[in-house]
């Protein structure tokens, strides 16, 4: 199966990104947000390797380079293409970093900080809909009626649908209101 995924390791728990389709996927269960990744990947091709440093692995916990620290590793058609440790930074602003079964450390530019944290990986916009683009939404109770909001044709103003005169709307403030919610959802 042709998969590209994503594993993000750090103190033996694991963030795993998995392309699904046309979607990316997290820990198997939500979508995944594609800014990071797409930031996380751009920064990982724009990193230029400016100084090699120490090959020995007893400084690689200092510079945050152990076996147990940030840990990229790139698979595609589950194959593994590249795992790289990504360290602190260097006084200079540079950050450390190794390929994963080497000891030889590096400092590079260009490369922008990675979160390990699943919270900032996760897709939390559930629905996007732009005001002007919601034709009419439905609201069910559990008991009653329905409640429909439409936008008139002609005037493309926002109107509760079949609603009794006494329970008219004052203003149309509301109904905008619940519309401009569907946005970033």
């Amino acid at each position: 199966m042709y998969k590209r995924q994503v594993l993000i390791s750090k103190g033996g728990k694991q963030l795993v990104l998995t392309k699904i389709g046309n979607m990316w996927q997290l820990n198997g269960g939500f979508y995944a947000s594609i800014d990071p990744l797409f930031d996380l990947v751009q920064s990982l091709k724009a990193a230029e390797i400016v100084e090699t440093k120490t090959a020995n692995p007893d400084r690689h916990e200092q510079l945050e380079l152990a076996e147990t620290d940030l840990l990229i590793s790139l698979f595609q058609a589950d194959e593994l293409q590249h795992a790289i440790y990504v360290g602190k930074q260097s006084t200079a602003g540079l950050t450390f970093v190794r390929h994963a079964g080497e000891n030889q450390t590096y400092t590079v530019k260009g490369l922008s900080p990675i979160t390990f944290n699943e919270d900032s990986w996760a897709l939390k916009t559930v629905l996007d809909v732009a005001p002007e683009d919601v034709q009419a939404v439905n609201l069910t109770p559990i008991t009653g009626d329905a409640i429909v909001v439409e936008r008139n044709r002609e005037s493309g103003e926002l109107q509760l649908v079949n609603m009794p005169a006494e329970h008219q709307l004052k203003t149309n403030a509301y109904l905008n209101q619940l519309i401009g919610g569907l946005a970033r959802l």
